[in-house]
């Protein structure tokens, strides 16, 4: 996971899923199609996000199960970030011009 946005702030995290749009949206429409509903995780321990589909998992917070189950798939994305030191955090995104499908086409044209 990168340092250069402040993920402890929603102003960071707000900058860095801008910034990462079309993967980080593309990974979730994808574990999407897969997996169905669930989210994105960016975890310092790992140098990659990962997709971490509901069924199966309870995420030990009873919000981000809801908020997983409640979000719409064709147009945002749940993430959840592991930041040294702070609480888990967990966000809904969404960028109107780009919805998580058009990503997902982005995404893969870019990674075959």
């Amino acid at each position: 996971m990168t340092s250069q946005y402040d993920l402890s702030t929603r102003e960071g995290r707000q900058e860095f899923i801008t910034q990462t749009w079309p993967g980080t949206a593309g990974i979730a429409y994808a574990g999407y199609r897969a997996y169905n509903r669930g989210a994105v995780v960016f975890s310092p321990e790992y140098e990659r996000p990962m997709y971490v589909p509901l069924k199966g998992n309870d995420y030990d917070n009873p919000a981000i199960v809801k908020m997983v189950r409640d979000y719409d798939p064709e147009n945002e994305i749940v993430v959840i970030f592991f930041v040294y030191n702070s609480p888990t955090i967990f966000e809904r995104y969404r960028v109107p011009t780009i919805p998580p499908p058009k990503a997902y086409q982005i995404f893969s044209r870019l990674h075959i």
